[in-house]
């Protein structure tokens, strides 16, 4: 777009000066003040040849010129909301850059050495190695546009670790998977190990075999077997998290 652009030249002033002119290649009113040259209305990405003719009643005309290059202004850097993963390695998320580029830079981790690879520093899709387990990583990404500035945007890296472990208490008593022998009609306390919530887990039972037992809604709750026989149980904790895997016991 069209901005003020001002030229500073070195101007010797020669006596008998009769008439001074400017003249230019390109888009854009230009203009002597003073002893400076003012373009208005420059387009960015234009290169400007300005020649700024003299002449003198004296030395006849004489003449110099500058090549002036004008940058366009970079788009805005954009990012993502906050990547939470339980991988050890994720894309980056920032808007592509269309006028100018965009560059990634790490500023800190809680934890371990986590990498972008040079080659793929301006990339905003970007894939950041070594995520320590239960880190957090702050990075930005700038833009930029020869050498007008753009702006930065902040964007973190929460790596949650691994999924809970799942455990199962019947009665208190922890279960390791071994057989347990159990009444018709008597109820029994089935507890699950809680999940962590606050890391987007959950869980769940299910009957993997059998009949003849409710299993609770939630972590823990009574069942009362109804009928005889053999019955399996499985507890599952999950993450909605990416790259996060369940747990079964």
């Amino acid at each position: 777009g069209g901005f003020p652009l001002n030229i500073a030249l070195p101007i010797t002033i020669i006596a008998g000066i009769e008439t001074e002119s400017i003249t230019t290649d390109e888009t854009g009113n230009a203009s002597i003040v003073g002893r400076n040259i003012v373009i208005s209305n420059a387009v960015g990405g234009s290169s400007y040849r300005i020649v700024y003719e003299v002449n003198n009643s004296i030395n006849g005309i004489s003449s110099d010129e500058i090549i002036i290059n004008v940058d366009e202004v970079p788009d805005a850097a954009v990012v993502g909301t906050t990547i939470e993963t339980c991988a050890d390695a994720v894309s980056l998320n920032a808007t592509p850059v269309t006028t100018g580029y965009g560059r990634w830079d790490i500023v800190s981790s809680s934890a371990g050495t986590p990498s972008i690879a040079q080659a793929d520093s301006s990339n905003p899709t970007a894939n950041i190695t070594n995520l320590a387990v239960v880190s957090t990583v702050d990075l930005t990404w700038t833009t930029q546009n020869g050498v007008c500035a753009g702006t930065v945007a902040n964007l973190q890296i929460d790596q949650k670790g691994e999924v809970t472990t799942p455990e199962i208490k019947l009665d208190n008593v922890d279960q390791t998977g071994q057989t347990v022998v159990v009444c018709v009609g008597v109820d029994y306390t089935l507890e699950g190990k809680a999940p962590n919530t606050g890391n987007g887990e959950g869980s769940s039972w299910s009957l993997t075999s059998g009949t003849g037992v409710t299993l609770p809604s939630g972590t823990s709750g009574t069942i009362n077997p109804s009928t005889k026989g053999p019955v399996g149980i499985e507890y599952v904790i999950s993450s909605t998290v990416p790259g996060c895997t369940q747990e079964t016991r």
